[in-house]
């Protein structure tokens, strides 16, 4: 073969693989729903030549060719799971093309690629329609970041889109909110995964957005950003939300008792009386609220403020509608409420007394917490969260959010088990929506497991739970060992800080421990009733249950078995939470004080093993002297 013959082999050989290259690369652009960033900036150039009204502009954007926008983040490094740092690259402008344009808003888009006219208030349901999908992933991917133009609509947690006006009217302050976050956070110093995760270097969307396959940290969804947020800003209950919280907490308090006093008497004198000293009450609650509010106003920045005080008027609880009462309500949306749930969950479930993460909890009995952000996916937390034997199937965690349902073949019914071993029909339940869960958590939680003689059971993710599950799945995501906006040696310091220190002392009576028993998470595990009538009580089902508590066991059992549970009961899963002498003290002689008439007290000598009885690893008798 010549030389030229060779040369002409060759090139037609290169030609036809570079024609087969951009046939390729054009037919997956065109018949896949994750196309890369040369179809979204053809589209991009489209639609904005769509919207310009200079005839030379319109002309220039639709012939412009694609180019790669590329955002190196220098403050805020990636840390990969053995710890090291990677420099952040953001090319997510490449497919978002529109992200700073305030004319990208979705009436815009939909008017251009629908033909559609539609006002803000329209958007969502417009977009949430199944069968404007396509539509809503163009304005999802080249629309304005919301906050970018004076509105934006929300569909749920999932998504938010720029819009010309508010979508609902009374958002104009959470608006402005947003629109200051936005603007304290700009695209050329954050980048987007710094907020968003994913993978900022990929130029594909699957990739980009990273599937658990191509990237440990795939994009975040809405509901869960407030993790990202807690990566700069450690104070999730900010002041505004404190004051707020206490305002419903007295004005509750107050309200309550006003309508019990109201309802117990028939007295107009007394009536009025009752009424007109439940409006000055009220009156002052309402003033100190706003007095708070005000100074918090006072104290932000005057050319953007975090606060926007609304003065509207609220007809009072139990009074007739013409006796108005002027409050004040906070919009505060910078204040991370989601993750904020998520600690305060984190403490009413008892998760630290199992779970150590450095500086907040000691926990030893599952696994720590930690870096738990940083070595896994929100999906795998969630799972986790719902079904807590889907890795480990002798895992000992409760199930908090999920209730197992009993079935029987033979009879063809289910049902699930309360507290208190009352039997109800499955039909009772409202489970979670099963597209709030990744379809591996819902196929894991309806697995039915038999047990024989034709008797089964599985779980049912309750929709009661929803936000609880997405707050602490939150609250798990940002715990990464890490924050941006404080030096490592003052995170050590805040580490051995709370190593050091000791377990607070108590008073040693009943109505201390009632409040280390409320403060400690105990009901998470535990049922406590009334002793005669336990269907007046509240708690969980994971322990026993204490209503009985003081004519089972003595208070020396109590206490002792606070330090060891294990070496009481063997098979027990309760932690050992680092309580102080006297909060052990005070919680045993709460429980202990748990007697049902006509019961007695157990006294040490009948009750507390011996240290044979602890070496032979004897159980302990569950009940003792119990009447009922």
């Amino acid at each position: 073969m010549s030389i030229v013959t060779k040369f002409i082999f060759w090139s037609l050989a290169l030609l036809i693989l570079v024609a087969y290259a951009a046939i390729n690369a054009g037919w997956n652009n065109q018949n896949t729903d994750k196309p890369d960033y040369i179809y979204w900036q053809n589209e991009y150039h489209n639609i904005a030549a769509d919207l310009a009204t200079d005839p030379a502009l319109k002309e220039k954007t639709r012939d412009a060719p694609p180019d790669i926008s590329q955002v190196t983040v220098l403050q805020f490094s990636f840390t990969e799971t053995d710890g090291t740092a990677q420099q952040r690259v953001d090319r997510c402008e490449a497919c978002h093309a529109g992200l700073e344009n305030p004319q990208m808003t979705a009436e815009n888009i939909i008017r251009d690629v629908d033909k559609v006219n539609l006002t803000a208030a329209q958007v969502p349901a417009y977009l949430e329609d199944p069968s404007h999908k396509s539509t809503l992933d163009l304005v999802y991917t080249l629309g304005a970041h919301p906050g970018k133009t004076p509105g934006f609509a929300k569909g749920g947690l999932e998504w938010a889109v720029a819009t010309a006006t508010n979508a609902d009217p009374s958002a104009s302050a959470q608006q402005l909110d947003y629109a200051n976050i936005v603007a304290k956070h700009p695209f050329a110093t954050y980048g987007c995964t710094t907020c968003h995760y994913g993978s900022g270097r990929e130029l594909q969307q699957d990739k980009a957005h990273g599937q658990a396959e191509y990237w440990l940290q795939p994009l975040m969804p809405a509901k869960y950003l407030d993790a990202a947020c807690a990566q700069c800003h450690e104070a999730y209950n900010g002041p505004a939300i404190s004051a707020q919280a206490s305002f419903n907490t007295q004005t509750s308090a107050l309200t309550d008792a006003y309508t019990k006093a109201k309802d117990a008497t028939t007295d107009p004198a007394k009536l009025a009386a009752l009424t007109a000293t439940y409006k000055s009450q009220y009156a002052v609650i309402a003033s100190a609220f706003h007095a708070s509010l005000a100074k918090l106003t006072s104290e932000n920045d005057a050319a953007a403020p975090k606060l926007t005080l609304t003065e509207y008027s609220n007809s009072v609880p139990g009074l007739p509608s013409t006796d108005d009462t002027r409050i004040f309500k906070a919009a505060y949306l910078p204040d991370m409420t989601t993750i904020q749930r998520g600690q305060d969950l984190f403490k009413e479930n008892a998760c630290w007394g199992c779970h150590k993460i450095d500086g907040i909890s000691k926990g030893n009995v599952g696994p720590e917490l930690t870096l738990e952000g940083r070595i896994a996916v929100f999906s795998t937390i969630e799972h986790q969260l719902w079904e807590p034997r889907y890795k480990v199937a002798n895992c000992v965690m409760p199930y908090f959010f999920s209730q197992k349902v009993y079935g029987d073949t033979t009879t063809g019914k289910e049902f699930w088990v309360d507290k208190l071993g009352g039997m109800h029909d499955v039909s009772t339940l409202v489970p979670a929506d099963q597209d709030d869960l990744s379809p591996e958590t819902w196929d894991t939680l309806n697995e039915h497991h038999d047990v024989g003689n034709g008797k089964y059971y599985y779980f049912v993710p309750l929709k009661s739970h929803e936000d609880d599950v997405t707050a602490l799945t939150t609250y798990i995501l940002a715990q990464t060992g890490q924050n941006y906006a404080q030096a490592t040696s003052d995170r050590l310091a805040r580490i051995d800080a709370y190593n050091g220190a000791d377990p607070p002392t108590v008073p040693v009576s009943a109505e201390s421990g009632k409040l280390v028993f409320e403060q400690s998470g105990c009901y998470a595990c535990h049922y406590l009733g009334n002793p005669d009538n336990d269907k007046i009580g509240m708690g969980g089902v994971a322990g026993p249950n204490l209503s009985w508590e003081g004519s089972r066991h003595s208070r020396q059992w109590i206490d002792a078995h606070y330090v060891n549970p294990q070496a009481f009961v063997p098979k027990s899963i309760m932690p050992v939470f680092p309580l102080s002498d006297s909060q052990r003290a005070a919680l045993s002689l709460y429980d202990s004080s748990f007697i049902p008439t006509g019961g007695r007290a157990v006294s040490p000598n009948e009750d507390l093993p011996s240290a044979t009885w602890i070496a032979d690893k004897i159980e302990v008798p569950q009940v003792r002297y119990m009447t009922r």
